[in-house]
């Protein structure tokens, strides 16, 4: 009984939207191994058809395959993608915002591309 419990209560959190939290990416070989907030590996995905990890935080990850940028939730679900020649190279990723270095500028994006903020060098 207990365990049709816990599976009704598991099936429950993963329809109801509770969002999981990326704790750690590593790099193992040509995979990339994706940790949740308990630590435990729950996705495994290929170099090859992601491309280089650039960064990540708790709710997104962001890949540059090629000459493209591509930020995914925790899920792997795309949420955006953007030319590196337009966005520049990512230097950090926090939260829900990523930043990238474009020549003398520095500029902030949030995780849909949409241009927050923006400084001098």
């Amino acid at each position: 009984m207990k365990k049709y419990l816990l599976l009704l209560f598991l099936s429950f959190i993963s329809f109801a939207g509770i969002a999981r939290s990326i704790s750690n990416v590593q790099k193992d070989g040509g995979w990339y191994r994706m940790y949740d907030e308990n630590g435990k590996q729950y996705k495994s995905v290929s170099e090859g058809s992601y491309g280089e990890l650039k960064g990540f935080s708790s709710s997104i990850v962001i890949f540059q395959y090629g000459d493209f940028l591509y930020v995914y939730d925790a899920e792997l679900k795309k949420i955006f993608s953007g030319s590196v020649g337009i966005y520049g190279d990512v230097i950090s990723v926090a939260g829900n915002t990523f930043t990238t270095k474009y020549g003398n500028w520095i500029y902030t994006y949030d995780k849909n591309g949409k241009k927050i903020n923006s400084r001098v060098l």
